[in-house]
């Protein structure tokens, strides 16, 4: 049976690097939001409105690819928990990684960012008031029961990625 997890934490969290780290040791497609924001979003606002059907579809898009017997990673923030909720709604096979760090752990990893995961300068932009960051200057709900919870300025990605395979059996 196919699952799905969605990993989720603040930007800088190390979202990306687990589920990347992960990726390459199971078969399983990381579906990532800024990727599908703007699949769906020609010129995303960011909006309330639009955060909500963001995160619902891209639930319903991973409920769609473990029908089809694909197992998935969420890679997405979800400050406000509306795709987490939709995709347990959706999927049987599911679990929430909740990763945790300070702010200014989180701070310092977005400075050293080399990928192309998604806009850059977040916590800069963010410090002058440009935009609203998920656990500096917008809420962040935390996963309520995560099924696991990792501090990913104790573990590192490699120990994060083994915590998650045994945790979850794979």
């Amino acid at each position: 049976m196919a699952y799905a997890v969605w990993i989720t934490g603040i930007p800088g969290a190390g979202k990306s690097t687990i589920a990347k780290k992960l990726a390459l040791r199971t078969p399983i497609k990381i579906l990532r939001l800024d990727e599908f924001r703007k699949k769906i979003v020609e010129k995303p606002e960011y909006t309330p409105e639009e955060r909500e059907y963001v995160y619902t579809e891209l639930a319903k898009h991973g409920a769609q690819l473990v029908e089809q017997n694909k197992n998935i990673i969420f890679d997405a923030t979800d400050n406000l928990g509306i795709g987490r909720t939709k995709a347990r709604e959706l999927i049987k096979n599911f679990a929430v990684i909740q990763l945790e760090c300070t702010i200014e752990t989180a701070e310092q990893r977005e400075h050293t960012r080399k990928d192309n995961a998604g806009m850059h300068n977040l916590y800069e932009r963010a410090h002058k008031g440009e935009i609203k960051l998920p656990g500096l200057n917008e809420k962040y709900f935390k996963e309520e029961k995560p099924e696991i919870t990792i501090n990913t300025e104790h573990e590192n990605p490699e120990k994060a990625v083994e915590k998650i395979m045994r945790h979850l059996k794979w």
